[in-house]
């Protein structure tokens, strides 16, 4: 699945969200595909996330 970056960003938003009703505000975040985007700084960032975890 290709997504742009709004796209990405609201589904990480709803994600975190889920995250949060269901088990407690999360502190860090697990994206799909577990790779790097040039932009996940910005999506952990505006999630309030303190860390990210990826596969190399």
């Amino acid at each position: 699945m290709c997504m742009d970056g709004v796209s990405a960003l609201d589904s990480a938003i709803l994600g975190t969200e889920i995250t949060a009703r269901e088990l407690g505000k999360p502190e860090g975040f697990y994206p799909q595909e577990v790779v790097y985007h040039p932009q996940l700084p910005y999506f952990i960032n505006k999630l309030g996330l303190q860390w990210v975890l990826l596969n190399d």
